[in-house]
């Protein structure tokens, strides 16, 4: 079992205001993020992570590792030195941090699922709240 779990603490916007791609992806809609897998966590509770932002790189590294068998992909986060690393092994993604001693092994395909439910929620929380279509900043 895999799960990533957000909180949003700031949105950063003001009815009528014209939304950027760069503040959707760097200034907007900041907060907390955990990932989940069986009883252990790695916490980035940190509350100035640019959620969509995660999201969306999460997603495109889930994409990057689907059809390779073996391969590593990271995340660096650009508000500090702190990195993610995703390895994957055939089925198994191991996570693991710079700030962190918990490393967590899911299967890949629940790590595909999860972070595809991810994004979508993310993805419309930000249109409902924005009250626009993000097909049109991205």
């Amino acid at each position: 079992m895999f799960e990533i779990r957000y909180q949003i603490l700031s949105k950063n916007f003001s009815c009528g205001e014209r939304i950027s791609r760069e503040s959707l992806h760097y200034y907007m809609f900041l907060g907390n993020i955990q990932f989940l897998g069986g009883d252990r966590q790695i916490s980035m509770n940190w509350e100035w992570i640019p959620i969509f932002d995660f999201a969306y790189c999460v997603r495109e590294i889930s994409l990057a590792l689907n059809n390779l068998q073996f391969g590593n992909e990271y995340f660096e986060f650009t508000e500090n030195s702190e990195i993610i690393t995703f390895s994957k092994d055939n089925s198994i993604l191991t996570i693991k941090t710079s700030f962190s001693s918990v490393i967590l092994e899911v299967k890949f395909d629940a790590f595909k699922s999860e972070v595809a439910n991810f994004y979508n929620s993310i993805y419309e929380k930000i249109e409902l709240d924005l009250k626009i279509k993000l097909s049109s900043i991205l």
